[in-house]
């Protein structure tokens, strides 16, 4: 073989770096509880909801009583008549304690507490609207990294195909029995696979991280386990999911605690239109008054009104600030609705989408593994061309992709709608302050009946014969007969059904020759269509072969590919 110049990374398969760091095992449900607890984000606003509570012990001591004392030691100098008109230096002792309860302060504290109590309310909403933000973020990582390694394997197996279409092929070019542009063609596909192969494996490495940074740790991808769906969660249409998110989506909750803190600040502005009443008690005590030596003591009971007749209009500037800000927070939170009513949609229509969309994917990842498998034995035969064979092999690995990408886009719409209402951490029930208020509704359709018609798509007319299930025989010797319509028992339509790839059909015909129904008996014939018959992997249950990864030098060196050392890329 020769020498291609062709650039590859020395090690095929980087993401196994991960293999020497430290790994959790843990399903979505304890990767939420932990990082919950554990996340700074989550911490910071619990601080808020606390420091709003000391806020609001500090606004009742508006309430209590105050308690003053006040002490001073001064060295004075005095030429007065009680000196003898002599100039004196001598010590002075003086104290006075001050108890002071206000009666009236315009309602301030009054006010004051409503406000404070909103700004709790406001704190907690804004507490779970931060978990369930970030309760959303680590789901998403955590889907996208068991996305990303499927998304992996199936490269990885795009990969395996093509080295096994290489060497066929270079077995023929040696033998005589091949042509030299096939061989190309199928070495320039092997290196394009290697490629994708080593560009998914970067994704899945930035996903790992992603959601390192949310966790705080890796997670083994063996244990990860793909959550489920209960539909019995979603609203049944649009206009309900919507409703459903205004009532109940805590950032609707924020923007109205925060109008109705906003309203009793103007409130608190307005007390200063009113006087201020006060009681107090006075004792003061003064020990050696004028170098006397003498101790003076008095005591007083009053009562004290102020009242401030002009400010500099500081304090109607005050209140009419206070009114734009109510304006502004209601704005906010119309605002905060359209936001809301806009995520809703989006995530309810992709759901919906993604749910019709699913079947489809399903028929066109098993129509072309059907075609994978017949297009390989029509070569094998000289019957289809190379590129026909590794067209079909990449269309296939397409079908598997958007498959996989379908699923886990479903999954994801499906955990939007749920936080678009309130509903991601109840979901899976993990422990919070607040009850979740999740309010049960009736099931949506299932996922045939969110499926259009047939008649809307005219190019797929075997759509509803392909999707049922198949009763596949347990063993050649053993066929039984599949429970088909009346119009369906023909022999001709078996027949014709069976050329066209349909196992079922291929399955009847063994039965059909060997009992003679609708044909002359034939063994021959039964013995092809049984060695036809046989069961075929589902693609999405195909698991990959446990094996020792190899380096791609490894993999080179068995194909025959020797690269240049400044190819290596090391």
């Amino acid at each position: 073989m020769g020498k291609y110049a062709v650039t590859f990374p020395t090690i095929f398969g980087t993401f196994f770096v991960l293999a020497s760091l430290n790994l959790y095992a843990l399903d979505l449900k304890s990767t939420l509880h932990e990082s919950l607890n554990t996340n700074p984000e989550i911490k910071q606003k619990y601080q808020e909801l606390s420091a709003a509570y000391h806020e609001l012990d500090i606004s009742r001591s508006g309430y209590l009583p105050k308690l003053d004392v006040r002490s001073s030691i001064a060295k004075e100098r005095a030429n007065t008549q009680m000196t003898g008109f002599e100039s004196r230096s001598f010590k002075t002792v003086n104290t006075n304690i001050t108890l002071s309860q206000n009666l009236f302060s315009g309602f301030m504290t009054d006010s004051e507490m409503r406000v404070k109590r909103h700004n709790i309310q406001m704190k907690s909403f804004e507490y779970d609207e931060k978990v369930n933000d970030l309760s959303l973020r680590l789901i998403k990582g955590y889907l996208d990294v068991l996305k990303a390694h499927e998304l992996l394997e199936v490269e990885r197996d795009n990969s395996k195909t093509h080295e096994k279409i290489y060497q066929k092929i270079s077995l023929r070019l040696e033998s005589g029995g091949g042509r030299v542009a096939d061989h190309k063609e199928a070495l320039a596909k092997l290196s394009l696979s290697y490629v994708n192969t080593l560009t998914q494996d970067n994704n899945y490495n930035d996903a790992a991280n992603i959601l390192h940074t949310l966790t705080g740790h890796y997670l083994d991808i063996k244990t990860l386990q793909k959550p489920s769906i209960n539909s019995s969660l979603l609203p049944r249409t649009l206009e309900e999911a919507m409703e459903d998110a205004i009532q109940k989506n805590v950032s609707v909750m924020v923007g109205q605690s925060e109008v109705e803190s906003a309203k009793e600040s103007v409130d608190l502005e307005r007390s200063t239109y009113y006087p201020k009443v006060d009681a107090e008690l006075n004792s003061r005590t003064y020990d050696n008054a004028n170098g006397t030596g003498n101790i003076d003591k008095t005591a007083a009971a009053m009562v004290t009104l102020s009242y401030n007749l002009y400010n500099g209009g500081g304090d109607e500037a005050r209140v009419k600030r206070s009114l734009s800000q109510t304006y502004n927070a209601m704005e906010h939170l119309r605002s905060l609705k359209r936001d809301v009513m806009e995520k809703m949609a989006i995530a309810y229509n992709a759901y919906t989408v993604f749910n019709r969309q699913k079947p489809f994917l399903d028929l066109y990842r098993e129509a072309n593994f059907d075609k994978t498998h017949f297009y390989h034995e029509e070569f094998d035969l000289g019957r289809r061309s190379l590129i026909d064979l590794l067209d079909s092999e990449n269309e296939y690995s397409t079908a598997r992709r958007k498959a996989i990408e379908n699923e886990y886009d479903l999954l994801y719409s499906f955990f939007r709608v749920l936080a678009a209402k309130n509903e991601l951490v109840s979901y899976f029930n993990i422990e919070t302050d607040k009850e979740s208020g999740m309010k049960s509704t009736d099931p949506i359709p299932s996922n045939s009946e969110f499926a259009p018609s047939v008649g809307e798509y005219p190019m797929i007319p075997t759509l509803k014969m392909n999707t049922q299930e198949i009763n596949l025989p347990k063993a050649e010797g053993n066929v039984t007969s599949q429970s088909v319509t009346q119009d369906q028992k023909g022999y001709g339509y078996h027949l014709k059904a069976a050329r066209s790839g349909d196992l079922q059909s291929q399955c009847k015909l063994v039965y059909l020759y060997e009992q003679g129904i609708g044909t002359v008996k034939n063994t021959d014939k039964a013995l092809y269509w049984k060695k036809r018959c046989v069961p075929k992997p589902k693609a999405a249950f195909v698991s990959p072969p446990k094996e020792k990864a190899k380096s791609l030098d490894e993999r080179l060196k068995e194909l025959g590919i020797l690269l240049e050392e400044s190819q290596k890329g090391r």
